[in-house]
């Protein structure tokens, strides 16, 4: 873990103070506003402009590195019990992947977060395996207690890796701490489980730069079966946020004749309907298709699955 002195913060913090303090009493403050307020454009611009300061900062390549499209705000309230001590790579993010850490009010050791002594790590190699086996409050102690609070100075961000183990068990301050949080990583990290949708690149230009996900499918149809594990409401809204995620050309919809088995399918997937010139079936699951689908099939037509996000 290290603290960089980061210039944006700043404006950052006056964002922040000119929107909430100088308004409304500290204690006042809810989450949903922050996400509210994280969500603003006056806010996203400078946001977008710490994130490429950070990048540079730490000498990372402009054309590589991504981050995530909005933070995660936090408030942590006096007595509140915040999250337990873990790593990121536990969650999913991946080994190239570094968390930076903001507080927007003035901190103390009894409400910052903590991170675990790098000693203690390394006589305690299995210290993630025993969280995850059986965390408990003897356990929680003992890291608290090998621990120390992250207390990054006026203007400074703490950033660390996705290794590194930290917590915030508890405010036992008397004072409310209101912070960001988000993840800088690269786009070609195999390690990592998380959607590249909600990433987007780092840019020194003033329009935002979302990652280009778009999937070559061509002319592609949405097919709804009910009858299914899956309810046709819930098949929808996948394929519908897949195809707009990845920016899937969908010209066609069509709804299957369930109680006469998968006759729709059967003529898309042998192709008999080449007036229509599908290129590719989107489908929720391949827990719809009925089980002899691939007997049927015409390599010409592609299967997409949407949940699994891969072609059958």
């Amino acid at each position: 873990m290290k603290y960089l002195k980061i210039k944006t913060v700043k404006k950052i913090r006056e964002l922040f103070e000119k929107n909430f303090i100088l308004n409304k009493s500290l204690e006042k403050i809810t989450r949903s506003e922050m996400f509210e307020f994280g969500t603003s454009d006056e806010f996203l611009k400078i946001y977008d402009l710490l994130a490429l300061e950070i990048g540079k900062k730490m000498k990372w390549s402009l054309k590589k590195t991504i981050y995530q499209s909005t933070p995660t705000f936090r408030v942590f309230r006096p007595n509140m019990h915040g999250t337990s001590f873990h790593n990121d790579f536990s969650y999913g993010h991946g080994m190239q992947s570094f968390t930076v850490w903001i507080p927007l009010t003035d901190i103390n050791k009894d409400n910052t977060f903590r991170m675990i002594n790098s000693k203690f790590t390394k006589k305690n190699r299995n210290i993630i395996s025993k969280i995850a086996i059986d965390y408990n409050e003897k356990l929680e102690k003992k890291i608290f207690n090998n621990s120390f609070p992250v207390m990054p100075k006026k203007n400074e961000v703490a950033i660390f890796s996705s290794n590194e183990i930290h917590g915030s068990p508890k405010n036992n301050s008397k004072s409310t701490r209101i912070s960001f949080d988000f993840r800088l990583t690269q786009k070609d990290d195999i390690t990592s489980t998380k959607e590249l949708s909600s990433y987007q690149l780092l840019s020194s230009k003033k329009n935002r730069k979302k990652i280009d996900l778009k999937i070559k499918m061509g002319r592609t149809l949405k097919y709804i079966c009910g009858g299914k594990s899956i309810p046709t409401s819930a098949q929808h809204f996948i394929i519908d946020k897949i195809a707009s995620e990845f920016k899937i050309n969908l010209v066609g919809q069509e709804a299957e004749m369930e109680r006469f088995g998968a006759p729709f399918f059967y003529n898309y997937i042998s192709n008999k309907l080449k007036h229509k010139k599908y290129k590719t079936i989107m489908i929720a699951s391949q827990s719809i298709l009925p089980h002899d689908y691939l007997s049927h099939s015409d390599k010409r037509i592609q299967i997409y699955d949407a949940l699994e996000q891969r072609f059958l």
